[in-house]
């Protein structure tokens, strides 16, 4: 039988503990190749601000769709190198800030893009979501994305479940705000995945 990739993904809200888990987790995973956050590296190759981002619901469209393009070559690339990976976000993502930020419109052409329906072709049979709760803990201004409200963060979350249900995508939430324990539930659920066969 042929071992599928797989495939990991931090998602939920900005400001949730998402980097920092990733940054913590990393070195525990070595056989995981690293995805820093999409949305980071685009801001700095254009050296845009978050308000370059939000001048407009075309911007922000825009720009999510840049998002979705660079995370389906990263997949791909992976995917032909037979590589399985750990990434900071998932392509759901960018569908909820368009869905938030610029509208249903907004958010139905992200959904009509062709990297986007390429990655939901492949990914909801081998890969695993964590889901990060919003926790004051963790909140604090990246100066990339909105300044953040607890009420903001979590109508992002029941958005971001809703559409991993949607599209059968397996999910786990990490709701400890504490660093330790969330590593430790991280390391032990992908150590279960990577063992396990296509689905979680």
């Amino acid at each position: 039988m042929v071992r599928s990739m797989k495939r990991i993904f931090f998602a939920g809200a900005q400001s949730t503990g998402k980097t920092t888990a990733l940054t913590n987790i990393g070195p525990l995973l070595p056989k995981l190749r690293v995805q820093p956050e999409v949305a980071r590296q685009l801001m700095a190759e254009r050296n845009w601000t978050r308000d370059d981002i939000f001048e407009s619901k075309e911007s922000c469209r825009n720009f999510q769709g840049d998002i979705v393009r660079r995370m389906e070559e990263i997949d791909r690339e992976n995917e032909n190198e037979e590589q399985d990976y750990i990434s900071d976000r998932c392509p759901l993502d960018p569908l909820v800030y368009a869905m938030l930020d610029a509208g249903e419109e907004e958010a139905s052409n992200l959904e009509e893009n062709e990297a986007f329906q390429s990655l939901m072709r492949r990914l909801p049979q081998n890969s695993l979501t964590f889901l990060f709760y919003p926790s004051a803990k963790c909140i604090e201004d990246d100066h990339i994305r909105k300044k953040p409200e607890m009420a903001e963060l979590f109508r992002y979350t029941e958005c971001l479940e809703s559409l991993l249900i949607q599209y059968r995508m397996p999910y786990v939430y990490v709701m400890t705000d504490d660093l330790m324990e969330r590593i430790v539930q991280i390391y032990v659920q992908i150590e279960e995945f990577i063992e396990s066969g296509n689905s979680f």
